[in-house]
């Protein structure tokens, strides 16, 4: 069975294995969106290697190197924010929806 995304990134084979569990979507969206961010990076860094290839001069190299690392922090910063806030919003989700699995209401109790 091959596995489609979904507009929110999470694989819906895997959504579907996992109904029923609270905030088990938005971390399946989180890993997806972090796999999907190293492999973004991981293209940039070969891109770069190959730039370095065509450097001529030493200022060429240091120019290069340069814009890779403040490219790259900028990067890896924007990331780790929206990572953090991701996290924080998917334990919140997590924790109402698990609240709504486990409360129960007081008058349920036969007397």
């Amino acid at each position: 069975m091959e596995n489609s995304t979904s507009k929110d990134g999470a694989t819906e084979a895997g959504g579907a294995a996992f109904a029923g569990m609270p905030g088990v979507a938005e971390w399946l969206n989180i890993m997806t969106q972090s796999a999907q961010f190293v492999a973004d990076r991981l293209q940039q860094d070969m891109e770069t290697q190959r730039a370095f290839l065509q450097c001529r001069t030493p200022q060429d190299v240091m120019r290069l190197h340069t814009e890779f690392y403040k490219t790259a922090m900028a990067q890896y910063t924007a990331e780790a924010t929206r990572m953090m806030k991701a996290m924080s919003e998917a334990t919140a989700e997590t924790t109402k929806q698990a609240t709504k699995l486990t409360s129960r209401a007081y008058d349920d109790i036969p007397l």
